[in-house]
């Protein structure tokens, strides 16, 4: 949760993809979507607001792309702001579930996680997936 929604994109280090093996992922994604559930998106200087991630145009134009592809969304917060607090560019954090890595053509930090689901018996497709990917 943490590495992947406590940033808005400024830094390298944060979680973008997350790959799960079959056999946990619907277990998993039903945890990761109430934790989701508990974010208050909104100011950090209220002691309501437990995230506070602003928006930038690559990060709405993904969302955008990502959704309209017909990928779909496991979470979105999309509204949990306020309507002043909208204007402030608060961006909730989103879940998208893809089917491989080479559908990210670029880096998209936090607060955007992708999930991408894997059979125990590629995980050296998966290995080799990650490594030719060009990141850290």
């Amino acid at each position: 949760m943490a590495s992947a929604f406590n940033s808005a994109g400024q830094r390298c280090s944060a979680l973008r993809v997350l790959f799960l093996q079959q056999e946990i992922a619907p277990r998993v994604m039903e945890m990761l979507s109430g934790a989701m559930d508990e974010l208050r998106i909104g100011n950090p200087c209220t002691s309501a607001a437990t995230s506070a991630p602003s928006s930038t145009s690559l990060q709405e134009l993904h969302c955008n792309n990502t959704a309209t592809d017909g990928q779909r969304g496991a979470s979105d917060q999309g509204d949990a702001a306020t309507p002043r607090e909208r204007t402030r560019n608060y961006f909730a954090p989103r879940v998208y579930e893809i089917e491989k890595l080479s559908q990210l053509q670029h880096e998209v930090f936090g607060p955007i996680l992708h999930i991408i689901q894997y059979q125990a018996s590629r995980l050296k497709e998966v290995v080799e997936a990650i490594n030719n990917s060009g990141y850290a």
